[in-house]
């Protein structure tokens, strides 16, 4: 993703999430859902028995500069489903970050957020975004456009990317972009309504 364009709208409302692990920090990706909320993946704050600690979401961080900065954690809210029975893949792994207003300003007022639509997953085609580590050490936005390709289990769906390690918790987004000068909205025509978020990795079978 170009400089210019990762510092725009509706790039500029995801981040990489640093975090800390028992064994070590460690990072996966966010996106800014309302004024103070980030979505992110369930698994990147909660082990199944504990919290992970020293989150710091940095939207549109690119090369170790934080052009909008960096912001602390409040609150997390993960689901009691799964709170009771993690697991891989998990039809609930996602959760809400609640964050900590920065000199006087919500994470929204700086970087805007997108919105979220339910029960659009299949069929649809997204638009992926991420920081996955294996991509420039995770210090970039790499991005992705896919259309849904299976259904998986526990009311799952499977999409075709390359993002991994880094990019969970990362959004997958309807309608990615703004709308062109007299473009007409279709009957699915909600721009940047995040559909779901990177969970999970299974291997394409065409290549083992």
């Amino acid at each position: 993703i170009p400089a210019s364009a990762d510092r725009a709208y509706p790039y500029r409302t995801v981040g990489r999430l640093f975090l800390q692990l028992p064994s070590g920090p460690s990072s996966c990706s966010g996106a800014g859902v309302a004024p103070r909320l980030v979505l992110t993946a369930a698994h990147c704050v909660h082990s199944g028995s504990g919290f992970y600690t020293q989150f710091l979401f940095v939207p549109a961080l690119r090369d170790g500069k934080a052009p909008f900065g960096s912001w602390t954690v409040r609150s997390i809210h993960v689901t009691a489903d799964w709170l009771k029975k993690p697991s891989s893949p998990h039809p609930t792994d996602y959760a809400l970050l609640e964050m900590n207003d920065l000199q006087g300003r919500r994470l929204g007022d700086v970087v805007g957020w997108l919105g979220v639509q339910t029960r659009s997953l299949y069929p649809n085609h997204v638009h992926m975004l991420g920081y996955p580590r294996g991509y420039d050490g995770g210090e970039r936005m790499h991005q992705v456009t896919s259309g849904s390709f299976d259904l998986s289990a526990l009311n799952t769906v499977l999409y075709g990317s390359d993002l991994g390690n880094g990019s969970s918790g990362g959004p997958w987004i309807q309608n990615f972009g703004e709308r062109s000068a007299g473009q007409v909205a279709g009957t699915n025509g909600a721009l940047n309504q995040i559909v779901a978020v990177s969970s999970f990795t299974l291997q394409d079978p065409a290549t083992k």
